[in-house]
């Protein structure tokens, strides 16, 4: 299972938690970490939409291109999912 962006945070920096105060880690650093993970994510899902084509062989052992639907791809991992 893929932790959250806070889960990643506090199991990798907990001491600095601490140091910086609660308040500044919610508000700042957690969120930018968020929106660092969003960018990551859409930009990772349209280079896969860009590049998604194969070649495949018919019955008759032709060569045929194959497209993937690039709505799929760039909607296979909802912006919801990064917490």
């Amino acid at each position: 299972m893929i932790p959250t962006a806070e889960e990643f945070l506090k199991n990798r920096f907990a001491i600095k938690k601490i140091v910086l105060g609660a308040e500044l880690w919610e508000n700042i650093i957690v969120n930018d970490f968020v929106e660092f993970a969003k960018m990551h994510v859409e930009a990772a899902l349209k280079e896969a939409s860009e590049h998604a084509t194969g070649y495949f062989y018919n019955e008759v052992g032709q060569t045929m291109e194959c497209h993937a639907n690039k709505d799929s791809i760039l909607n296979a991992y909802p912006e919801e999912n990064i917490k």
